[in-house]
């Protein structure tokens, strides 16, 4: 990893919220991405970038704060330029996501009733990203009047 790219990485652990995002490679292909800080186990406490692989989460970078010690493991998909596309959106990377898999963008539960397939978030999620139902619904506004 260059300096440019840890610097980029800061940035990621700073900007980009934990959650759950969908970058588009063209027009019916994603690649599904989620940052988690997991309190338990080998990388507890240190800012990780998955990539989901059908119902399990593979590894692409961790980051560690404290020591600025970035790692990256070379199964991954994900590219520091998907990154950059998720992060200069990720509001609908968030959307994308939920959108495309049903799931809520910050926990990834199934969303199961009508108000949160609207919202495209959980009930308790909502709470955290107040902001997804009014993109959700400008989303279905745009896709309308086309």
């Amino acid at each position: 990893m260059t300096p440019e790219d840890k610097r980029f990485f800061e940035f990621v652990n700073a900007a980009l919220p934990k959650g759950r995002y969908a970058a588009a490679l063209n027009d019916t292909d994603y690649v599904f991405v989620r940052r988690t800080v997991p309190k338990t186990g080998f990388f507890k406490g240190k800012s990780v970038i998955q990539y989901q692989m059908a119902e399990r989460w593979g590894t692409c970078y961790v980051f560690e704060g404290d020591t600025g010690r970035l790692e990256r493991y070379f199964t991954s998909p994900v590219s520091v330029d998907i990154l950059k596309l998720i992060v200069m959106d990720y509001k609908r990377a968030a959307l994308a996501y939920a959108r495309e898999l049903e799931q809520c963008a910050r926990c990834g539960i199934h969303l199961t009733d009508e108000i949160s397939r609207a919202n495209m978030v959980g009930p308790e999620c909502i709470k955290h990203w107040p902001w997804m139902p009014d993109l959700a619904a400008r989303e279905r506004e745009k896709a309308e009047s086309r």
